[in-house]
């Protein structure tokens, strides 16, 4: 048995924290949620729907009693999402002061935004990392199943749904997760090959038969990672690299073909969608953006909107839209510069030695929440809101984490063996 291996080991047979239970918790119960078909989040209200969010501060005192810290220090992403954080939570409390009205303020955002500080002290500690992902991944598998299987009988039998307003209705926004099952299966099971290539095709064709624009986006998100990453899973073996890069390509290949054959079938079967509402909520983002251009509205206001000539009264259809009109260019790149460094990391996570499981999970789920993110609302639903938070804060531990192996492994490769000191002069 090697290093590496009794390494592994001893992290995953140490005891979870309370704490980090009740994390798992708050993360398993916002994907059970997605995984209602009816999109009624198993019948809970708007209020109850911020269970997990409770759970995870609940958590992150816990931690505090304990004496579990923030290790690693701090890095400039953190700063960064917490200057955005309390522009929201500052929004949304005087908007709700102002008008007595808790649902028509960013108050419900910046309350799910907290979540990222609990997320964050648990991506410090890497057993309880281990053992979070390792049990949430389980979980994760099995509803994507779930998931894939009636998106794919509802195209066969057609609706069984009726949902908004007499529009037949299943997953819309939930679709990313079926990217993270994809991305779970592939780097935890090399050991099992055929489940693995049926498990990943099965996620291919829920997100084909969504048949929307965000679940072709999410399967294209889906093969990029695939082929993104063998080579840090697998040996150095060249031979390994190849056939697993080639696998990925297979895996196009079979997916296009049957969504190219099955298409004429299911033509019927396209969501026609509402572009004049969508384009009408972007404009006037857009705009609101334009007149606010530094520090936008402040999170001030509703974040709801009433559609001209109808009895719409809904919010924007992009968060990216709303986080530029209502935080402006200072709020925007608060959120998204950081956002961007995690994004860019990816080729960097091969300097991890026994978390490179968790931190391409942890990748996969911030990646594909917000290709979600820029087209539909995720941050106001109480069921996803939390899961950006948790991506966030799992995200931003990981990469402190890798900056401090690179800078060690780059200290090593400079300092000269003892001895070999230039003499001062």
């Amino acid at each position: 048995m090697n290093n590496r291996t009794m390494i592994s080991d001893a992290i995953v047979q140490e005891r979870p924290a309370f704490a980090t239970r009740l994390l798992l918790l708050a993360g398993l119960a916002p994907i059970l949620m997605m995984a209602d078909p009816t999109d009624k989040a198993l019948g809970l209200t708007s209020t109850q729907q911020f269970i997990p969010t409770f759970l995870s501060l609940f958590a992150g005192v816990a931690y505090l009693v304990k004496g579990v810290r923030w290790k690693g220090g701090l890095i400039w992403q953190d700063l960064s999402l917490t200057i955005i954080i309390f522009m929201i939570f500052l929004g949304g409390v005087g908007t709700a002061v102002a008008t007595g009205s808790r649902p028509e303020s960013f108050l419900n955002l910046s309350v799910a935004c907290l979540a990222f500080f609990p997320f964050r002290i648990l991506s410090s500690q890497p057993a309880q990392l281990r053992w979070f992902l390792g049990r949430f991944g389980g979980w994760l598998v099995a509803i994507c199943v779930f998931m894939s299987v009636l998106l794919i009988f509802w195209q066969i039998h057609g609706p069984f749904f009726e949902q908004r307003s007499g529009i037949d209705h299943i997953y819309h926004e939930e679709i990313f997760i079926l990217a993270c099952g994809a991305i779970y299966v592939s780097v935890t099971m090399r050991q099992r090959p055929v489940l693995r290539f049926v498990l990943i095709l099965l996620f291919f064709a829920g997100e084909l038969s969504s048949f929307k624009n965000t679940g072709f986006l999410v399967a294209a998100l889906t093969l990029a990672i695939l082929l993104a990453t063998p080579a840090h899973w697998v040996s150095q073996n060249h031979r390994q690299v190849l056939l697993t890069r080639t696998i990925g390509v297979l895996y196009l290949i079979i997916v296009a073909a049957l969504f190219w054959l099955l298409l004429p079938y299911f033509e019927g079967s396209l969501p026609q969608g509402s572009p004049n509402v969508r384009l009408y909520t972007y404009d006037l983002r857009w705009h609101q953006f334009l007149n606010n251009p530094v520090f936008g509205l402040m999170f001030s206001g509703t974040p709801r909107l009433q559609v001209p000539l109808t009895n719409l009264y809904i919010p924007s259809h992009s968060d990216l839209l709303d986080l530029l009109a209502y935080g402006g260019a200072i709020g925007a790149l608060a959120f998204l510069l950081p956002v961007l460094s995690f994004l860019f990391s990816l080729s960097k996570i091969r300097f991890l030695t026994t978390e490179r499981h968790e931190a391409i999970l942890g990748y996969t789920l911030l990646a594909s929440v917000l290709i979600v993110w820029s087209f539909n609302p995720i941050w106001l639903q109480p069921k996803m809101g939390v899961v950006v938070w948790m991506a966030l804060g799992i995200q931003s531990g990981l990469h402190s984490r890798l900056k401090r192996r690179q800078t060690s492994l780059v200290s090593k490769a400079v300092t000269p063996p003892l001895g070999l000191h230039r003499p001062l002069a």
